[in-house]
C-alpha cells in the first residue's frame, strides 16, 4: 500500500505549489504533548518584496476544538433548527461572521449526543476545528482536508456517497459542481451542511 508523505515532504510540495503561482491556504498542526495540540491556518502566497522574490506567509492561531452550542448562546429557536435527519443545510454570512465555528458547535452536538450513532465525514480547506477532545459515544467522524487528502470539495461529495455516512459537512459552496454533488447528496437521503458567501436568502438561492 501507499504510504502517506511525511509533513516535510507535504510542506516541499506546498512550496512548490505556490513558487508555481498557486496560492496555499492550509492547517499546520505542532504537538506540544499527548493532549496538547496547537493550531495554526497558514496562507502563502509568492511575491516580490525589497527587490527578492520570495513567499509571504500569514500564520495565525486557531482554536483546537470547537465551542459548544450553550457556548455560542444561540436562541432556542434556531437551536431547534439545526439538525435534520436529511437535506441541506446552508449557514451564510460574510468572512469572519462565525460560519465555521456555527458548524463546528453542530457538529460536536452530534458528535456527543449519547444516542447518535451518526457517521459524519467532513470535507475543509483548510481543517480548522478538529474534534480528538471532543466526547464521541458512538458517532465517528472522519475529517479531510481539500488540497492533501482529496483534490476538490466536489471530489469529497462524490467520495462520501460510496462511504455510507448520515451527515456531510462541506465547507464552503465555491462552485457549481460542488453545489450540484451537494444537492445530489440531499437528495439520496444524506444530511449535508455547508457554508456560502452571501448576505441574503434571495443571494443564497441565485448562487444555488
Amino acid at each position: 500500500p501507499r504510504r502517506p508523505c511525511s509533513p516535510r515532504a507535504r510542506n516541499c510540495a506546498r512550496s512548490k505549489r505556490a513558487a508555481q503561482g498557486e496560492d496555499i491556504d492550509c492547517s499546520y498542526e505542532i504537538r506540544r504533548g499527548r493532549q496538547d495540540l496547537a493550531r495554526f491556518r497558514v496562507n502563502m502566497t509568492a511575491a516580490r518584496a525589497v527587490r527578492e522574490w520570495g513567499l509571504e506567509i500569514t500564520i495565525r492561531t486557531i482554536p483546537t476544538t470547537p465551542p459548544t452550542l450553550d457556548q455560542l448562546d444561540l436562541p432556542a429557536d434556531l437551536r431547534a433548527h439545526l439538525a435534520f435527519e436529511q437535506g441541506l443545510v446552508i449557514v451564510t454570512g460574510p468572512t469572519g461572521s462565525g460560519k465555521t465555528t456555527l458548524l463546528g458547535a453542530i457538529i460536536r452536538a452530534l458528535l456527543e449526543q449519547p444516542d447518535s450513532h451518526r457517521k459524519i465525514i467532513a470535507y475543509e480547506s483548510p481543517i480548522e476545528y478538529v474534534y480528538d477532545a471532543v466526547p464521541r459515544p458512538r458517532a465517528p467522524i472522519a475529517q479531510h482536508e481539500i488540497g492533501v487528502h482529496l483534490q476538490s470539495f466536489a471530489a469529497g461529495v462524490r467520495n462520501s456517497l460510496r462511504r455510507k455516512p448520515m451527515v456531510i459537512l462541506v465547507g464552503e459552496s465555491r462552485d457549481a459542481d460542488t453545489i450540484d454533488a451537494m444537492i445530489l447528496a440531499a437528495q439520496t437521503g444524506h444530511l449535508v451542511y455547508t457554508t456560502a458567501h452571501t448576505n441574503s436568502v434571495p443571494e443564497t438561492l441565485t448562487r444555488s
